[in-house]
């Protein structure tokens, strides 16, 4: 038996394909599948309810042993509507420069930006939340929220449509795609890049089961 938590988003791009490659090698191991936010998993991760939990949240490895999948990096989603001034644009990244790393030539913007721009943000509990808020204290800056979600997948089309800007991962914007008359940006803080792991319990014994589909994970593109 095998027991794994996620969020909605790496639920369905992420653990679903590696479950179908899992249970065609082990057809006779049971796997329940958790979704919710991480703040709502860790607790059963803890007291063993759950034997993996794969998050782009950072848990505390005294406690929890990481398997790190991959890094994110944070991307501020704007539609083309709020901006007009070409130096802003001249920054924006392409979707295929979502792939690239971090440092390119195209330099991170501030999210001073916001200031004449409506924001789409997450739920507190979220660790993109906590992300955003810390970016956001270190320019002294409150933006003008008109929505608050816990899912960075509704968040992300919700700004596809015009409501006004998001902050996903670019891991998001990768797997659903981004239409012509949105702009993506880079931010420049530190904060704006996470890694995306896979954890079980920091214990002298991990089942052989919990082993092997994290190898599975592991070796997924």
């Amino acid at each position: 038996h095998l027991s794994i938590g996620a969020g909605n988003f790496f639920s369905t791009y992420y653990v679903a394909p590696a479950i179908s490659v899992f249970k065609e090698k082990y057809p006779n191991v049971s796997v329940d599948l958790m979704e919710g936010r991480t703040l709502d998993l860790e607790p059963l991760l803890a007291n063993g309810t759950l034997d993996i939990l794969v998050t782009n949240a950072s848990l505390d490895t005294s406690v929890y042993h990481k398997y790190r999948l991959f890094d994110e990096q944070l991307v501020l989603v704007i539609p083309k509507k709020y901006l007009h001034s070409e130096d802003v644009v001249q920054n924006a990244v392409s979707y295929e420069e979502l792939d690239q790393d971090i440092h390119c030539p195209k330099s991170g913007i501030s999210l001073e930006i916001l200031s004449s721009i409506p924001f789409i943000s997450m739920r507190q509990g979220n660790d993109l939340n906590k992300r955003t808020a810390d970016m956001l204290k270190s320019i002294d800056f409150v933006p003008n929220k008109v929505l608050e979600l816990d899912q960075t997948s509704t968040a992300f089309r919700l700004a596809c449509s015009g409501m006004g800007a998001c902050i996903v991962g670019n891991t998001v914007i990768q797997k659903l795609g981004c239409p012509s008359d949105i702009f993506l940006f880079h931010i420049d803080h530190p904060k704006a890049r996470r890694e995306v792991a896979v954890y079980t319990k920091n214990v002298d014994y991990i089942s052989r089961t919990s082993r092997k589909f994290i190898d599975i994970m592991l070796r997924q593109d």
